[in-house]
C-alpha cells in the first residue's frame, strides 16, 4: 500500500477542487428534482400536522 503525506494530499485536493466544483455545477440539471416516491400514509399525516401547526403559528403572528 502506498503511503501519502497528508500535506501533499491536502495540497493536491486544493489544486483540483476548483475544477471539480466547476464540473459539478456545469453538469447539474437546471430543473428542480421532483419527488418520485409516493409518500406513505404515516408520512403524509406527519406532514399534514406540521403544515397545520405552521399555519396556526402564522395566524397568531398576523
Amino acid at each position: 500500500m502506498k503511503k501519502i503525506n497528508l500535506n501533499d494530499l491536502i495540497e493536491w485536493i486544493d489544486t483540483i477542487k476548483p475544477e471539480a466544483e466547476r464540473t459539478v455545477i456545469r453538469n447539474q440539471p437546471s430543473e428542480r428534482l421532483l419527488r418520485t416516491r409516493v409518500r406513505d400514509e404515516e408520512e403524509q399525516k406527519i406532514i399534514d400536522i406540521l403544515c397545520i401547526k405552521c399555519w396556526e403559528r402564522a395566524e397568531v403572528v398576523l
